[in-house]
């Protein structure tokens, strides 16, 4: 029982920590909020984005960007629907009309490379206060607490 939650904790950790931060190779893990995707990226899914020079994103290109709306920063995935000289005007898959506003190079993450089906919940929920308490604290303090129990025992047996 300690070995898989053992290995369950380290699964957790690696998983925590690769999501939350830059990988090797520009890449980075994103997780949509709506369905402006659909069919092809669901908010359960995982989205690989790797960082490109600003003049290597073209029209059909999946990106994922900066959005500052209300004064309030989100990160938006779309596809790039037309160029506008040095802007892009994208448009989510299931939306009818184009995004009102336009992107800017500098506010670009990168391309999407990669969608993982189903993952992006499991992410979600290791980032949240609840998962990281539920996969990672409480895993960590039974093994801490397993561990110290051996070696009491260990050391009263001596």
């Amino acid at each position: 029982m300690v070995k898989l939650i053992t290995i369950a904790f380290w699964f957790n950790v690696v998983l925590a920590v690769i999501t939350a931060s830059v990988l090797p190779f520009s890449l980075r893990f994103m997780t949509s909020t709506t369905y402006s995707m659909a069919p092809l990226i669901f908010p359960s899914d995982l989205t690989v984005v790797r960082e490109l020079y600003m003049d290597s994103y073209n029209v059909g290109d999946i990106i994922s960007f900066y959005r500052y709306l209300d004064g309030k920063q989100t990160i938006v995935t779309h596809r790039i629907d037309s160029l506008g000289g040095n802007v892009y005007i994208t448009k989510g898959d299931a939306n009818d009309v184009i995004d009102r506003q336009i992107v800017r190079p500098r506010l670009i993450i990168g391309k999407a490379v990669l969608v993982i089906p189903k993952v992006g919940t499991y992410v979600k929920l290791l980032k949240s206060d609840v998962g990281t308490f539920v996969l990672i604290i409480l895993p960590a303090a039974y093994i801490i607490v397993t561990e110290l129990r051996k070696m009491k025992l260990y050391t009263h047996q001596k």
